[in-house]
């Protein structure tokens, strides 16, 4: 009996409306401090603190942060809780109340939906060339330590190592490869330099095989600008994976281009920093990308890509024509016109794939629904 009467007693304390009105005072107040702290950090990352995080942190050292604040998501996710109590209190589970009760499960869909999509929804680009074909995008703040071979005159094989949450003494070990490789040097983002040998004053060891003898690394604190890139940059020690034999340094960075070559025995390898590929199962290939002007004006009208996709797995083939507010959506992903370069011969395609697309229109349905039956007994009633 005494516990019946003190869940009774917490669930009128979380249905209250004083948590609902402490819960969107709090949104509000987050939406207005992230949307004006983007000045600072930049969408991203303010997205990332304001929004997407339970509890608003700050550094109390190097590796520990203490909670200041709540997060979107931690008062979005007090919201579910208060409305999930008001259903159970209120009783709205009766057919009389079957309106309220259908547009309060709404709501919580709704929030559910918002944090889902912050969670797995990704963000990636697709940068074609006139002629090109592709069957990846690639994301432009999370890189890959990839280690490739080339198997055929077609086939390259490809052994990739997410650096999201590299640190200085990890081994990276696949059993794919004869070799491990150890992080002797790490930071997030460098300036990079080509000088001599001689005048080389890297923060970082001159590696000791590789094309990047000549590059001087100096860290960087890590850029919050959205148009800035952070050049992640690693001294990668190389070792048989048998006797444990050092093999050689090697400097790979995002801001080096050039892949650095490693011989092992009769094979070539090849250990780089790249942008992490999200791949497809199938293609799409840039047939001609339009740039329109106003006549006489260099204001522009149109911005055009016409793409061929092929996918193999249901023999599919056509073109497809992406511009402004028409978008390709395939199997998951939405791409979008976004930009472009090259002297207008390169396209390049913002791709979104959110799995949690579907949650805002059935959350709006059952709310619209809900409404219509809570309006509909009201008149019955009246």
């Amino acid at each position: 009996m005494y516990r019946i009467k003190k869940m009774k007693t917490i669930l009128h304390s979380l249905s209250s409306l004083n948590l609902a009105l402490f819960s969107l005072l709090g949104l509000l107040f987050l939406t207005v401090v992230g949307t004006f702290d983007q000045v600072n950090l930049g969408i991203y990352y303010a997205q990332k603190k304001y929004f997407e995080s339970l509890f608003i942190t700050i550094p109390l050292t190097e590796t520990i942060r203490i909670p200041i604040f709540l997060g979107a998501a931690g008062f979005g996710l007090l919201l579910v809780i208060n409305i999930s109590a008001v259903i159970v209190t209120r009783q709205l589970m009766k057919p009389a109340k079957i309106g309220l009760f259908l547009v309060h499960v709404g709501i919580i869909v709704l929030l559910i939906g918002g944090g889902l999509t912050s969670k797995l929804a990704t963000e990636t680009q697709l940068i074609i060339e006139e002629g090109e074909t592709k069957s990846y995008t690639q994301d432009m703040r999370y890189n890959e330590l990839i280690v490739s071979k080339k198997v055929s005159h077609d086939e390259v094989q490809t052994v990739s190592f997410p650096v999201k949450s590299v640190k200085e003494g990890d081994v990276l070990s696949q059993k794919e490869l004869p070799f491990d490789l150890k992080i002797q040097k790490w930071t997030e983002n460098a300036g990079l330099t080509f000088v001599s040998v001689e005048e080389n004053e890297s923060a970082f060891p001159i590696p000791s095989k590789g094309s990047a003898q000549h590059v001087q690394v100096l860290p960087k604190p890590i850029a919050v600008k959205d148009t800035i890139i952070n050049f992640n940059t690693a001294l990668v020690a190389v070792h048989d994976k048998k006797s444990n034999a050092l093999i050689g340094t090697f400097l790979v960075s995002r801001g080096i281009d050039n892949a650095q070559k490693l011989k092992w025995g009769n094979e070539t390898f090849y250990l780089q920093i790249r942008p992490k590929r999200y791949y497809t199962a199938y293609q799409l290939t840039l047939k001609e990308f339009s740039h329109d002007l106003y006549p006489g004006t260099n204001k522009p009208k149109n911005f055009s890509s016409l793409l061929s996709l092929y996918d193999p797995e249901s023999d599919l083939s056509r073109d497809v024509l992406i511009y402004m507010n028409h978008p390709l959506r395939y199997k998951g992903k939405t791409y979008y016109q976004a930009s472009f370069g090259k002297n207008d011969t390169l396209s390049v395609l913002q791709v979104v794939e959110n799995p949690s697309w579907l949650l805002p229109y059935i959350s709006s349905l059952i709310i619209t629904l809900g409404l219509l039956i809570h309006f509909a007994q009201s008149m019955a009633t009246f």
